[in-house]
């Protein structure tokens, strides 16, 4: 199975309360829906979002440059290509839109995985078990933290923090 084409969406949505702090106010939430496609005919959708900024520039970075990059590819190799990504897109800085570029790439690889796989997506990203913390907190002061162990079978083990 190959990547035949990536091609993203902008969604532009106004915010049903108010978004706005001292610098900014949202007037738009700008959604990205990226479609990763294969040529099983297969097709992942994976999104990203921003209060209003940057939406057209991690759009672009998507279909400009990491489309070039993922077409040919084996969409099932998600570990590799996410490192792949990483490494090119972290050439020009880390986070802000090529975060959210590899983001939306991310999750439309796994949707396709799951696809072709035929199972639910959150079955392959923690194949639906549930996880117990290894530790709760039962009380705190302001020097003093006890926590309890959820690791012990017969009973709750107590660790004190100072």
């Amino acid at each position: 199975m190959k990547i035949v084409d990536v091609a993203s969406r902008p969604y532009h949505i106004p915010p049903t309360v108010s978004w706005e702090d001292a610098t900014h106010r949202a007037a738009n939430l700008e959604f990205i829906i990226t479609r990763v496609t294969t040529d099983a005919g297969i097709v992942g959708e994976g999104f990203a979002y921003t209060t209003g900024i940057g939406g057209s520039a991690f759009l672009a970075l998507i279909d400009d440059y990491c489309r070039m990059m993922l077409l040919g590819q084996d969409p099932r190799q998600i570990e590799r290509l996410w490192s792949f990504l990483y490494g090119q897109l972290h050439r020009s800085g880390t986070g802000g839109i090529n975060t959210l570029a590899l983001g939306a790439i991310d999750v439309a690889l796994w949707d396709i995985a799951a696809k072709c796989y035929e199972v639910p997506l959150f079955r392959l990203l923690g194949r639906g078990v549930t996880v117990s913390p290894p530790m709760a907190v039962a009380s705190t002061s302001s020097s003093t933290v006890t926590l309890y162990s959820t690791r012990s079978k017969d009973s709750w083990r107590r660790a004190t923090r100072r």
